[in-house]
């Protein structure tokens, strides 16, 4: 059965803190892991890419992030902050390793972030966890979600407006969307899309999901493969964030 992880996937904003002492992953064992291991994991990792639209997109300073705290599943979706435009205002978009995406849309100055989590990976797991823990659920509980690994790739989008996700068709997202390998140039098409949505009805998180395996049985994605580029579209506007997978690794060593 497919597991989605929904755990961590609120959109609270925070101001971005100061630079990271540490990776987390490496240095610490999750259960130690407090609200800046999260941040930073949740939103500033080799899992965790972002793109922003808008006249601050690049602009040197980290912006926005995504809290470790919020809860989609349980209604946090509260607010503070930037954004608030719409999914398709903004140009120019880049997210902060650089990796640009074409924008359709007019500018009309607003930021958008988005950020796209590789959510069936053991950190990210993890992650949501400790984060499930620090909001009050015990361990035993807590650690159910480690019981076994996905059948399945996920990758999940957040925003900070998914309006845009509202009026697609998911066939055609399903069209648009794909994990490009950097080494072969296949594309992976996603074999399942959900649009999860908070109490208004509005889109919290969307999440994509690729098989692991062909349908001769062989990795859809090889061990020698290093990086890989995620693709999809918000409107008008193309996502694209860019996965360095030789950096997607804990101390248990692969984790994609």
């Amino acid at each position: 059965m497919r597991r989605i992880f929904m755990g961590v996937l609120g959109i609270a904003l925070l101001v971005s803190a100061a630079a990271y002492a540490s990776d987390a992953w490496k240095d610490k064992p999750f259960e130690s892991w407090d609200e800046k291991d999260l941040q930073k994991i949740l939103n500033d990792s080799p899992w965790a890419k972002k793109v922003q639209f808008g006249s601050n997109a690049g602009g040197g300073a980290a912006g926005p992030v995504f809290s470790a705290t919020g809860d989609a599943a349980h209604g946090d979706q509260s607010v503070s902050g930037g954004g608030g435009g719409a999914a398709g205002d903004g140009a120019s978009p880049r997210n902060r390793n650089g990796n640009t995406s074409s924008s359709g849309d007019p500018g009309l100055g607003r930021e958008v972030t988005f950020v796209a989590r590789w959510m069936s990976s053991r950190v990210m797991r993890q992650a949501e966890v400790r984060a499930s823990e620090l909001r009050g659920k015990s361990p035993d509980e807590a650690k159910k979600g480690l019981e076994s690994a996905p059948e399945t790739y996920q990758i999940v989008v957040i925003g900070t407006d998914l309006r845009a996700f509202a009026r697609i068709d998911i066939d055609a997202l399903k069209g648009a969307s794909y994990i490009e390998l950097k080494k072969t140039h296949e594309k992976l098409t996603p074999s399942r899309i959900q649009v999860m949505k908070g109490p208004t009805g509005m889109p919290s998180a969307i999440v994509f999901e690729f098989a692991k395996k062909s349908a001769s049985g062989e990795p859809t994605i090889a061990a020698d493969e290093k990086s890989a580029d995620f693709v999809t579209v918000a409107g008008t506007n193309k996502l694209k964030f860019g996965f360095d997978l030789s950096k997607m690794a804990d101390k248990q060593g692969a984790d994609i």
